[in-house]
């Protein structure tokens, strides 16, 4: 992504972003939208430049960001700010390179997800919340309806734009990328 001086503004905006993010998660455990708005908006007006990505491509990446993350959000293992930011590093990179930077931002969440609960003393109640949430929604012999579905509180909330800004800078600005 880094080839020409549109490629670095683009990162340079990118960066800029996922470091605002990463200090308003970190800190008040929300992703303002006027943040991701802006983000978004800055992302689609620089694929329009001369060696841009091109507009289509911009948008075509920040649905693939919302659509593929929006699905952890319908079942509750992300927040509405994370998808969003998601789709505004979509708008940044463009499609296809959106289901790479997907592909790395995924793995970095689980890295994260682990060191979070290890570091919490909540990984065995995220496992079985996990375990619970997969089994109702996914398993073929579920449990009359009679049964409470409950889950155990967990005390900490995975602060996850660190994952997506890892797992873009990962992607986007490393040669020795895993994909």
């Amino acid at each position: 992504m880094l080839d020409n001086p549109s490629d670095m503004a683009r990162f340079i905006a990118l960066s800029t972003m996922l470091t605002l993010a990463l200090y308003q998660d970190a800190v008040h455990r929300k992703i303002p939208n006027t943040l991701v708005l802006a983000g978004a908006l800055t992302g689609a007006g620089l694929s329009l430049a001369p060696t841009g990505i091109g507009l289509i491509s911009s948008l075509a990446g920040g649905m693939v960001g919302l659509l593929g993350f929006g699905l952890f959000y319908v079942y509750r293992f992300l927040g509405a700010g994370d998808v969003k930011l998601a789709s505004a590093v979509g708008f940044f990179t463009g499609f296809p390179e959106i289901m790479k930077v997907s592909l790395c931002i995924l793995l970095a969440g689980g890295v994260l997800a682990f060191a979070w609960g290890v570091w919490t003393s909540q990984l065995m109640p995220a496992l079985v919340n996990l375990r619970t949430a997969c089994f109702f929604r996914f398993g073929k012999n579920r449990p009359p309806t009679s049964t409470p579905h409950r889950f155990t509180p967990t005390l900490a909330r995975v602060p996850y734009a660190i994952a997506i800004a890892a797992g873009t800078w990962l992607q986007v600005a490393t040669p020795w990328s895993p994909l």
